[in-house]
């Protein structure tokens, strides 16, 4: 029997292509295994804050198991099955970290799945609700306060996971390779192969200095938090513009605005 590991399967293609062709794989780099134990603890300290706000949860760790063909199948461990007291609903439990709940919520909401975390996220949360046939939640415990978004249809539907299975099967059947299909950074497993890195013009160098790796990434979340700002903006200047026609200063409530002549310099 081939099992693919839900949590993998939305990685770079060609690092699962190498997985399946038993390629050795470099040891998971120390920065990354904190943060996978820092996630592990914060499963419990979540589903604790949870328990407290009155969440019934279930079938922690409970195993999952997709069956693509009668020899092979995709196999993940739920976090838990719950649902609130206040309501019947049964929702399969994922939780996330609050930085990777964020951009997971901001992918979702906006079906935008190009960052490639969240792209594995989104195959794996998939595969949990096709093979259960429940919903998600998706939680995470930000400070002292639970959050949670919920996601009522799967990301990809049971064809578009088949697809991807028999996709990886059959290239694997040629021995050969295929080029990266996205840049999972230092935590591809088989970045020491011949050019599994990202297929790009420049090759960037990792960094695993943690204090540099947690600015970079609040760095990139400000960025995103920017673009945000600057598009909600845009979707107010068709109430703001036909107000203000002439050149001058302007006063709508609080908010002051002004009119001017822009001319390019040449």
């Amino acid at each position: 029997m081939t099992t693919y590991r839900a949590s993998e399967l939305g990685r770079c293609l060609r690092a699962s292509v190498a997985a399946r062709l038993g390629k050795p794989a470099a040891p998971t780099p120390a920065w990354l295994e904190k943060i996978y134990r820092g996630g592990i603890d914060h499963e419990q300290v979540c589903i604790d804050a949870m328990h407290a706000d009155g969440w019934m949860i279930g079938s922690e760790q409970h195993e999952v198991n997709l069956h693509i063909t009668d020899d092979i199948k995709v196999q993940g461990h739920l976090d838990g099955i719950l649902s609130e007291f206040v309501s019947p609903t049964t929702s399969v439990l994922e939780i996330k970290s609050p930085g990777a709940w964020a951009k997971f919520k901001h992918a979702y909401k906006t079906n935008d799945w190009s960052d490639p975390l969240c792209a594995r996220y989104a195959w794996q949360v998939s595969i949990y609700m096709v093979a259960t046939g429940l919903e998600c939640v998706v939680a995470c415990l930000d400070g002292d306060k639970v959050r949670t978004f919920g996601i009522e249809i799967p990301p990809h539907d049971t064809s578009e996971i088949e697809t991807r299975v028999g996709w990886i099967e059959s290239v694997a059947e040629t021995g050969e390779l295929p080029d990266c299909s996205q840049n999972d950074q230092g935590g591809c497993p088989f970045r020491n192969i011949p050019k599994s890195l990202c297929s790009q013009d420049v090759i960037p160098t990792w960094i695993t200095d943690p204090a540099v790796i947690a600015a970079a990434e609040q760095y990139a979340y400000l960025g995103l938090q920017e673009s945000r700002v600057k598009a909600a903006r845009k979707k107010l200047r068709p109430v703001l513009d036909p107000a203000m026609t002439e050149l001058g200063a302007y006063e709508a409530g609080l908010a002051l605005g002004t009119v001017y002549e822009h001319t390019e310099k040449r």
